[in-house]
């Protein structure tokens, strides 16, 4: 259904018209009173003088022609005549200035109607009105999830950082290549390279945890497990404002149902191409593409340099094979049937009873303890 929009209201013309009409009564106002303060200011000086005049004249007259019995009454009047005169001028002075005053705020009021300036446009309250009335709050929609069950989706993940040398190095290169990728983080690493994860989190990547410092996690009581976790969680949040979502033990050493997580889904791989082992770029590069399959998870490792530098070729030859990078969530998104608890590959192998210890290469779906003591991923 379309929106219904409110209709707008026209603006009223009319209120200029009562502003400019006030104003010019004002100033007809001012005139009015300033030419009666003329005529004020004038008849007042007039009177003033006259009676000055005649005060200071009729005094002499008045002194000599008295009686002698009254001259103690004469000689007290001209004193008190002269009060009044002094009264009568200071209150004519007063006058004038009063009624400038008046004139002056007069003149002001009418000037500031007639420059003052009047909402126009969207400055006006009607048009602020009619604009609030019609704008409707700009959603900004999120691009739509990768379907990884139509696409041949892989997940790209670091594991040991960050590095203060090898990981800018590697976040250079995917922000070149607009790639996304996924960095398990260890916690003893990330103080002093906090600017790394900060600039991880502005490019989107996943920041996740890989335990404090990478200790095998089957020989630890779950009290030391949940410490390994908590520990690197509250660096992760502490840096980044928030926690993490999932962590990969260390070796892929792991056991369901008995290993806690923390409340974190725990995370293997199905593509290694073992760059722990070959330190040569073109190696790491085609024993990645040679193993990749749709839905993978790729185990790498940022603290290798020669990993690092494998990262351009393995990103166009996966390209070229039609693959689409996407993050843990959009990979999870296609397996809504694994519990959180769980690591579910994209194999069709039945998941293994908790507790079972299998040993495999690549873990079949469910979640499995992984040996690989050569493999410290």
């Amino acid at each position: 259904m379309a929106e219904q929009t409110a209709p707008q209201r026209r603006p009223d013309r009319a209120r200029p018209r009562v502003r400019h009409l006030l104003a010019a009564l004002i100033a007809l106002l001012a005139l009015v009173a300033m030419a009666a303060g003329i005529r004020v200011v004038r008849g007042h000086r007039r009177r003033h003088i006259i009676s000055t005049v005649g005060l200071a004249a009729a005094t002499p007259r008045r002194a000599l022609t008295a009686p002698t019995p009254h001259l103690s009454l004469v000689a007290a009047t001209p004193v008190a005549i002269p009060a009044a005169a002094s009264d009568a001028a200071g209150t004519s002075r007063r006058r004038p200035r009063m009624v400038a005053a008046a004139c002056l705020v007069a003149l002001i009021l009418g000037a500031a109607l007639v420059i003052a300036p009047r909402p126009t446009g969207t400055d006006s309250p009607d048009a602020l009105g009619a604009v609030a009335a019609t704008t409707t709050p700009t959603v900004v929609e999120k691009p739509p999830r990768p379907d990884c069950t139509e696409l041949k989706c892989v997940v790209l993940t670091f594991d040991d950082g960050p590095d203060g040398v090898s990981t800018p190095r590697l976040l250079d290169i995917l922000e070149e290549h607009g790639a996304t990728a996924t960095f398990f983080v260890l916690g003893y690493a990330i103080r002093g390279n906090e600017d790394i994860l900060r600039r991880m989190d502005r490019l989107g990547m996943g920041i996740e945890n890989h335990t404090w410092d990478h200790p095998d996690l089957s020989g630890l009581s779950r009290n030391g497990v949940l410490s390994q976790l908590a520990r690197t969680d509250a660096e992760i949040r502490r840096v980044i404002g928030r926690s993490p979502t999932y962590m990969r033990p260390p070796y892929g050493a792991w056991t369901p149902g008995s290993t806690p997580t923390g409340g974190m889904r725990p995370v293997l791989w199905e593509t290694d191409p073992q760059d722990w082992l070959y330190r040569n770029s073109a190696t790491v590069a085609a024993n990645v593409l040679g193993q990749v399959g749709a839905g993978d998870v790729i185990l790498l490792h940022d603290i290798h340099q020669t990993s690092v530098e494998a990262v351009p070729a393995i990103l166009e030859g996966l390209e070229r094979g039609g693959y689409t990078l996407v993050t843990l969530d959009d990979l999870y998104a296609a397996r809504p049937d694994c519990p959180v608890h769980l690591y579910c590959a994209p194999a069709t192998a039945p998941a293994p009873a908790p507790g079972t210890v299998v040993t495999t290469a690549v873990p079949p779906e469910g979640a499995i303890r992984l040996v690989n003591e050569q493999a410290p991923a």
